[in-house]
């Protein structure tokens, strides 16, 4: 006989008596199920058709999964947790059509694609819940079949901008993402050597590739995740207690001493030529502007451009589509100035009058004001929370979760966010959450990744009760 009733898709059921062999396999199936579609989801997630914009085709799975995970999964989609999110990302959808009704709405077209960017962003980080809540496992499968799927797209089906530079625009996602997901198989087992060969191919890689900003964030996992210092040795204490504020202060030393590595690097490749010599004038004509801060805003300068339009319409932002022509001007000279290439009649041709934004938040509040930037300030601070949390618990999965959380933090400020980002982001805090809120450290990426009745036992049997129990 049931002991209690049976959550539809639960993440662990207990029965008693003869029947539980069939409720197990009832509830077994659909938890396969919920992994099949979130593998489906990730593959598809860089498949997109072309309507009012181009949308991913897991977001039109979504679409016709969505309506039923409402119905039997909505405690999952409502957690307590996720409500601030959803009201943030309301907050960014009236801040838009504010901004758009000051501006006279003059491009229909621009800013149903901005709503609807917005709204599926929302309904993406409801799917996730629904189908990821507390489950490390599927929130992985996902990642890793966006990866692959990354893989398959860059060889299969690549865009003209993969072809000019096949490893930063098209294999690395995937290469780096795959072997880090690979490489917390063996952290969890203890075996950092291999954890540390396979993070030092893949710097050796982006080095010779010049891909930079990858660099710089395996540097810092390497920093923050390998145990370099030990904790203690005999009664001694040598690092921080574990949670004190010293402890963060260190995280923090840590992270920039990898950074400061990853720029000597960088210095020394450059000079030695390995990256080749196209790699070797973008980085020398770069570094003429000077170094930390101003060698960034060199290799990104759409940011310190968006801040000027930020600063010129703080509260209500400039709009979906501002025809604004004069930044990009604004931009090809500071281009100019620094001795890179710029293409201002190209860009004005392809972009049109659209202000250079790169970056999820000021993307957001150059085009929706101070309120739809919001957002993405709460989602930053939940991302320092998550990184810290990581590297004074290290999970097993703590090189994948480490350089993913680095790298939202890196997009929050220095990339767009596209069609593409919906999904992943929305996993992502999904990932930051269910961190955030566990006591204890993150299951084994080993115990996560196999259904181990047949191996491990993950299948308990007690003889008092014959209690049953399926991991989530």
């Amino acid at each position: 006989m049931i002991a209690g009733p049976v959550p539809f898709l639960s993440s662990e059921v207990r029965f008693h008596g003869r029947q539980s062999g069939a409720e197990l396999r009832k509830v077994w199936f659909a938890s396969a199920l919920m992994d099949v579609a979130v593998a489906i989801l990730g593959v598809t997630s860089l498949f997109s058709v072309r309507l009012v914009g181009d949308l991913p085709i897991a977001e039109i799975l979504m679409l016709v999964l969505l309506p039923f995970l409402l119905a039997v999964r909505g405690r999952m989609i409502f957690r307590k947790e996720l409500l601030p999110i959803y009201g943030l990302c309301a907050l960014w959808l009236f801040a838009q059509i504010l901004s758009d009704l000051s501006h006279g709405m003059t491009a229909p077209q621009q800013w149903m694609r901005s709503y609807a960017a917005i709204t599926f962003f929302s309904f993406d980080i409801m799917l996730m819940a629904a189908l990821t809540s507390g489950s490390t496992r599927r929130k992985l499968i996902f990642l890793g079949a966006f990866a692959l799927s990354s893989l398959i797209r860059v060889r299969f089906f690549p865009l003209p901008v993969m072809v000019d530079e096949p490893w930063k625009f098209g294999y690395a996602d995937g290469v780096i993402n795959s072997t880090l997901l690979v490489s917390c198989f063996f952290y969890a087992r203890r075996r950092n050597a291999v954890v540390v060969l396979l993070l030092f191919g893949l710097i050796a890689i982006n080095l010779f590739e010049n891909f930079r900003s990858p660099l710089l964030f395996l540097f810092v996992v390497l920093a923050i995740v390998i145990p370099v210092i030990p904790e203690r040795i005999g009664n001694l204490q040598l690092l921080p207690r574990k949670g004190s504020a010293l402890r963060v202060i260190s995280i923090v030393a840590f992270s920039l001493v990898a950074g400061l590595a990853a720029r000597q690097v960088l210095t020394w490749a450059t000079e030695k030529g390995l990256s080749g010599e196209e790699g070797r004038e973008k980085n020398e004509s770069q570094a003429v502007a000077g170094s930390g801060i101003q060698f960034l805003f060199s290799a990104r300068p759409e940011f310190p451009i968006a801040i000027m339009a930020v600063a010129d319409s703080p509260f209500l932002g400039h709009g979906s589509a501002p025809n604004e022509p004069r930044y990009r001007e604004m931009l090809n000279d500071m281009l100019d100035e620094t001795g890179q290439e710029s293409q201002l009649e190209s860009d004005l041709e392809l972009m049109g009058g659209l202000i250079p934004v790169h970056s999820f938040l000021l993307q957001a509040w150059v085009s929706a004001g101070v309120l739809g930037s919001v957002i993405w300030f709460y989602l930053l601070a939940l991302c320092v929370k998550s990184i810290v949390r990581v590297a004074i618990v290290l999970p097993p999965t703590a090189p994948y979760l480490t350089f993913l959380f680095i790298l939202f933090f890196w997009n929050i400020f220095f990339s767009p966010f596209g069609s593409t980002e919906r999904l992943t982001v929305a996993c992502t805090i999904l990932l930051m959450l269910d961190l955030s809120k566990s006591a204890q450290p993150m299951p084994s990426l080993v115990d996560e990744l196999h259904l181990s009745g047949w191996r491990r036992g993950r299948w308990t049997r007690q003889r008092s009760g014959r209690t049953l129990t399926l991991g989530s």
